[in-house]
């Protein structure tokens, strides 16, 4: 006999997980909204924190490394010594696809079978959730 009462389930979870998730969004955008407004006014009273309700907000600020191009960057880190953090990396979605598309040609090349192996993976999806 068919379980449908756990089909039944798993559809409404699935609608649960869709309907969180734009909730997430929804206030992250609220956040993102507010937060450029709240540091310029803490920074306007020379302010970098402030206790409200028993928590602490504060200003943080972080210097991140934007990357303008790939090939002049890697190799001006390697000119500067620093050669140690550029590494040799792949997108595995794009060895997915390409492993697909290899079994679907037949056999994979040599080398594969102890570096790269096929793994199935099975679940379940909704459509229209």
């Amino acid at each position: 006999m068919l379980n449908t009462t756990g089909f039944k389930n798993f559809i409404e979870l699935e609608k649960k997980k869709k309907e969180l998730k734009k909730a997430l969004q929804e206030v992250e955008d609220q956040k993102k909204g507010l937060q450029q407004d709240l540091i310029d006014n803490l920074l306007d009273q020379e302010m970098t924190k402030i206790s409200i309700s028993g928590k602490t907000v504060y200003v943080n600020t972080i210097t991140r490394a934007k990357i303008k191009d790939r090939d002049k960057a890697v190799e001006a880190l390697k000119e500067a010594g620093f050669g140690d953090l550029v590494k040799e990396s792949f997108n595995t979605n794009s060895v997915s696809a390409l492993l697909r598309e290899l079994q679907e040609d037949g056999d994979l090349p040599e080398g594969f079978e102890d570096s790269i192996e096929p793994v199935d993976i099975t679940d379940l999806r909704v459509i229209n959730a």
